[in-house]
């Protein structure tokens, strides 16, 4: 499924390459935090917005162990099409989720379930975790 001889900060799967997400890619975050069909609940309105969302994700992660964080998802061109996480929830502090979000042309395509089970994989392989929670909107129908 996916390639655990790259760094931690790196996932490759059959389609998609999930790496960190780095302050130079704000306008890649953007398409997809700023779309509010994609993030419903509260999208960015900017791409100052954005990169100040980006910013705190990126610092955030950087007190983590290394291998979780936020990815950006690309398809083979280079193109960003996702974000992928692996962090500790909010929701339940003692517990690792996981979640995503695709930009909106790019939904539906299998993108989504094949992001999160490489990040399922290295969670439970190489991070030895014992389980893993995806809290999902129960009107969030797709995910």
């Amino acid at each position: 499924m996916s390639d655990d001889s790259r760094p931690l900060s790196q996932i490759q799967t059959q389609r998609l390459l999930l790496s960190h997400w780095t302050l130079d890619e704000a306008a890649d975050f953007h398409r997809i935090w700023g779309d509010p069909e994609v993030i419903w609940w509260g999208a960015s309105p900017s791409l100052k917005e954005s990169e100040e969302r980006l910013k705190a994700i990126i610092e955030r992660a950087a007190a983590w162990p290394e291998g979780y964080g936020g990815f950006a998802v690309r398809i083979p061109s280079g193109k960003v099409v996702g974000n992928v996480m692996l962090q500790p929830a909010k929701s339940v502090p003692s517990e690792i989720e996981i979640g995503w979000h695709f930009v909106k042309a790019q939904q539906g395509q299998g993108f989504a379930t094949e992001a999160a089970q490489a990040l399922l994989v290295r969670g439970f392989r190489l991070l030895d975790l014992p389980r893993i929670i995806a809290p999902i909107v129960p009107d969030n129908v797709a995910s």
